[in-house]
């Protein structure tokens, strides 16, 4: 039997989700909004909520089809960037306001810039570990669809890799893009059995460096990836490396023929080692010979005087 001081907590929960939704508050949003009618949502497990404080982890949507109740688990995922489980939906609610936090890191695409994929290198599920910048900081791993691929974006001469995160293979759009112009790619194996982290043993380090008029304001950022198997791992590391290789030639190519471009024309005369080979030596046997006979004449004329 539900009691009174039961019922006045469910309508103040009921009160601070609507007046969350009127204000348009993304940011303190209730986890458990979103239900459909007919539906009602059944909180298991337990984590604060943003919003109300209560306990909740992992919802379990019940149904009522008739006289019956048909009761969906929510899929266990690593989709969200919270420790907490999504729905079924196609899309997660949250998911705005965690992208554009992210895409104020360093090494992420600016939003607004365009690119052009030229070409895709590799792609695969890899598990991705929090950044702890969203808004409740989680460092949790999440399964992500990487692609790798070179793209042309504003403002670039050559292709940039560009690692493209999505939140499965089915999105249309990728939720960040991470730009590898000046990253550093380092493996990582974490076979440490005594810690609770050893279940992602085999990872890798994308470093980025922000950088800033005054150094000492720079700000390093590091993302942390995990594959399933040690080969994958390195295949990546491989791949990034040879991209990011290949991204630096093409730059320093780019830069020579710009200086190239700028400099100014040569005004191409009558080369040295053709006045050398064929003027200089006409001119010089002619003076030569005139010296000789004006010498030989002096002398003729010393002997007519003696």
């Amino acid at each position: 039997m539900t009691t009174l001081t039961e019922t006045n907590e469910n309508q103040r929960h009921d009160d601070g989700i609507s007046k969350s939704l009127r204000n348009q508050n993304k940011t303190q949003r209730c986890t458990v909004i979103g239900l459909n009618r007919g539906m009602s949502t059944v909180l298991q497990d337990h984590s604060p909520c943003p919003c109300c404080n209560r306990q909740l982890r992992c919802a379990v949507q019940q149904q009522v089809v008739g006289e019956n109740v048909v009761v969906q688990r929510s899929r266990r995922s690593y989709d969200s960037l919270f420790d907490i489980c999504d729905d079924d939906s196609d899309e997660d609610p949250n998911k705005e306001d965690l992208d554009e936090l992210d895409r104020m890191l360093p090494g992420v695409l600016a939003k607004g810039i365009a690119y052009t994929v030229k070409s895709v290198i590799a792609q695969g599920y890899v598990d991705k570990k929090g950044s702890g910048f969203d808004w409740i900081m989680s460092r949790a791993w999440k399964g992500r669809w990487a692609v790798l691929v070179m793209a042309r974006t504003d403002g670039q001469d050559v292709d940039v890799p560009l690692l493209q995160i999505f939140w499965d293979n089915s999105s249309p759009t990728p939720s960040t893009v991470i730009s590898l112009d000046s990253a550093v790619v380092l493996p990582e194996d974490n076979l440490d059995t005594t810690k609770s982290s050893s279940n992602h043993p085999f990872r890798f380090k994308i470093r980025h460096l922000k950088k800033s008029v005054n150094p000492e304001h720079s700000l390093q950022m590091t993302r942390i990836f995990s594959c399933s198997e040690k080969a994958e791992r390195d295949k990546w590391v491989y791949l990034i490396n040879a991209a990011l290789l290949n991204y630096e030639k093409e730059k320093a190519n780019s830069k020579r023929l710009n200086h190239l471009s700028l400099s100014p024309p040569r005004v191409r005369g009558t080369s040295r080692s053709w006045a050398k080979e064929d003027v200089m030596p006409a001119q010089l046997s002619t003076a030569r010979q005139q010296n000789t006979s004006t010498r030989n004449y002096e002398y003729e004329l010393d002997l007519k005087t003696i």
